[in-house]
């Protein structure tokens, strides 16, 4: 988690020293904001991943690999 619990920490007390300060707006825009690029980010690292290890995307089929266990089955409702 290397800082993942000091960058919320500062996310939150941010957000509250906005809302202190009088500005609900401004925390309002930032807990949003930070939220929204942090979704993006997570969704940016998980497809330049799946390019860099040539992983196709969630909605093209995986074809299963054939090992030695599966020679000569035809598997669930084929020939026995």
């Amino acid at each position: 988690m290397l800082g993942g619990s000091t960058s919320f920490s500062t996310y939150v007390v941010d957000t509250q020293r906005a809302l202190l300060a009088g500005a609900p707006e401004v925390a309002l825009l930032y807990a949003a904001g930070t939220m929204a690029a942090a979704v993006a980010a997570a969704w940016a690292g998980i497809r330049f991943t799946r390019v860099l290890t040539r992983m196709p995307p969630d909605d093209v089929p995986v074809p299963l690999a054939a090992g030695p266990e599966s020679e000569g089955s035809e598997g669930p409702g084929g020939p026995a």
